[in-house]
């Protein structure tokens, strides 16, 4: 308080600086029923100047639940008056209402910032939050200076404060203001953002956008937006997401040799930095992730013996006893085969993949193209499973073939085999 009587004094407005002194150092003059409470050191500075000039003391306004406290407005008044004397103060002059410009100089620290979309919610200059109760008409001023506020928690409640401006407090704390830089991520727009700031303490005055960021920053900062995004983000297609598939089922099948790179999504997030990075030169947007060349990027993460060892060992298709090309699906613990019963009539030994190290997981289709079976042992299913299922199909699609012996039978895509 000393500062600002001082600094009040030299531009001729000791005589408020006194009044707020003398306010700050009692007990509050305006006192308030419960649930109620208005912060504005102004109206209580008016009090004492009705007091000083033999007027009557009411708030203006007449806020609902508040009374005017006659003893201690005499007493805050006595006690101006004395620091004036003390000063050399002439206390007929000064009528600033610029009250925030008195009380920044007294608790620079105490600049609030209004939280964006959040009235009454403030952050101090000291980088502690602070907020005032709904009803208060400062709550939606963009800046305060906290005059008194408690001592309790992350977040104080303001009980005497005055409205600040922006323009005041960018002259009186000129050389306090400093230039930072930031780069970051911004999830709502999904793009990187890349800004400078003006700053008193923890307050950001004034951004703008930074036109030559630091380009490894602007990378780490766009790696860490995908990774919240999740690898989904990246332009996957049905194709990539089944070589994913097979790469991962030989990592998990040949966990011995520990040779298969972990293409996973978990894996792939963990080290994003090594296999994407490079590709995502002038980049700093989600949008932009679809130009890259994800089966490119993918191709890369794989030596070249095993890009060609790989439709060997997990073959994208298996052509079955009809001829037709099937699709295996990777995306199980057990490689799956989706193919119609009459596909496979004449084929006792399951097929297999990995070198015949995995046994498929079949699933024989109905003509409808329903699973009627699934089973990993495919003669077992001819010897004792293929009767009740023949009964039952045979009923539904009778004209389609059911042979008695499916494995004498010629296999077929049709509704039943052409004849020679």
């Amino acid at each position: 308080l000393a500062h600002m009587l001082i600094a009040a004094k030299s531009i001729g407005e000791g005589a408020v600086a006194c009044h707020v002194a003398a306010l700050l150092g009692e007990r509050d003059v305006v006192r308030f029923e419960p649930g109620r409470q208005d912060a504005d050191l102004g109206l209580r500075v008016d009090l004492i100047r009705a007091a000083r000039q033999n007027r009557p003391l009411a708030i203006p306004g007449a806020i609902p639940g508040a009374t005017v406290h006659k003893g201690a407005v005499i007493r805050a008044m006595r006690v101006s008056k004395h620091l004036g004397r003390r000063l050399g103060i002439k206390m007929e002059n000064g009528h600033t209402d610029d009250l925030g410009r008195l009380l920044a100089w007294a608790y620079p620290d105490r600049i609030a910032h209004l939280r964006s979309g959040l009235k009454g919610k403030f952050l101090l200059s000291s980088g502690r939050g602070a907020f005032l109760d709904e009803t208060s008409p400062l709550g939606g001023e963009p800046f305060l200076v906290a005059a008194e506020l408690d001592g309790k928690g992350s977040d104080a409640r303001i009980y005497k404060a005055a409205s600040y401006r922006l323009n005041t407090l960018m002259t009186q704390f000129q050389g306090k203001l400093e230039w930072s830089e930031s780069v970051s991520w911004d999830a709502e727009r999904g793009r990187v953002k890349s800004e400078r700031h003006l700053k008193l303490g923890a307050i950001t005055l004034r951004s703008e956008r930074l036109s030559a960021p630091d380009s490894e920053k602007v990378l780490n900062v766009f790696l860490q937006g995908i990774k919240e995004k999740g690898i989904g983000c990246l332009p996957w297609n049905g194709r990539l997401r089944r070589w994913q598939g097979r790469v991962c089922f030989l990592r998990r099948l040949l966990k011995d040799h520990n040779t298969w790179p972990d293409v996973s999504d978990q894996g792939l997030e963990t080290t994003l930095g090594q296999w994407l990075a490079p590709y995502l030169v002038n980049m700093d947007r989600l949008r932009d992730l679809a130009r890259v060349d994800l089966k490119g990027v993918f191709l890369g993460i794989l030596p070249y013996h095993q890009q060609k060892s790989l439709d060997t060992l997990a073959p994208t298709h298996l052509v079955v006893p009809s001829g037709s090309r099937i699709p295996i699906d990777y995306g199980s613990l057990v490689p799956v085969l989706a193919v119609r019963l009459q596909e496979m009539f004449g084929l006792s030994k399951t097929p297999t993949v990995a070198g015949g190290r995995q046994p498929l997981l079949i699933h024989l289709l109905s003509p409808a193209g329903r699973p009627v079976q699934i089973t990993g042992d495919l003669a077992g299913f001819w010897e004792s499973g293929y009767i009740e299922v023949k009964k039952e199909l045979k009923g539904r699609y009778p004209k389609h073939y059911w042979p008695d012996d499916p494995l004498l039978a010629k296999a077929t895509a049709r509704v039943r085999p052409r004849k020679v």
